[in-house]
């Protein structure tokens, strides 16, 4: 799967709601911050910042990361960058596994693809990393 893709790829231009409807979607959630049309969230990654999924891919604190997505909220592993609730990145892959880092992140709600596991993680076609906590 890439994960650099042209910002107006055609495949990136699908959608399954419009902004508005996400922002009230993920306010009922009551599960993340929404400001200025962002949501934050988290992402359990390696102790290097490599990806669990994809270990060539390592994050950097204030990159964009741009891949496909899949909008199918009945789609619980379909492609995209997946991000948590602070509790949800604390306990991937693995409740017991004590070496990673929490990235926190930012995604713009154009950019929401799908909410998941009962809105505990979002699937996303693009990502900020904005911290490591």
């Amino acid at each position: 799967m890439g994960r650099y893709l042209e910002e107006n790829s055609e495949v990136n231009k699908q959608t399954d709601a419009d902004k508005e409807t996400k922002k009230q979607h993920i306010s009922q959630i009551g599960l993340y911050e929404i400001e200025d049309d962002y949501i934050t969230a988290y992402k359990s990654v390696r102790m290097n910042n490599s990806s669990w999924c994809d270990a060539s891919l390592i994050y950097e604190i204030g990159k964009d990361y741009l891949t496909f997505c899949d909008y199918n909220n009945d789609n619980k592993r379909g492609p995209g960058f997946s991000a948590w609730t602070i509790d949800g990145a604390q306990n991937y892959p693995s409740p017991t596994l004590n070496n990673r880092n929490i990235l926190k992140v930012k995604i713009h709600l154009d950019d929401l693809g799908a909410c998941v596991h009962n809105g505990h993680k979002l699937r996303c076609k693009k990502l900020t990393v904005i911290d490591k906590i």
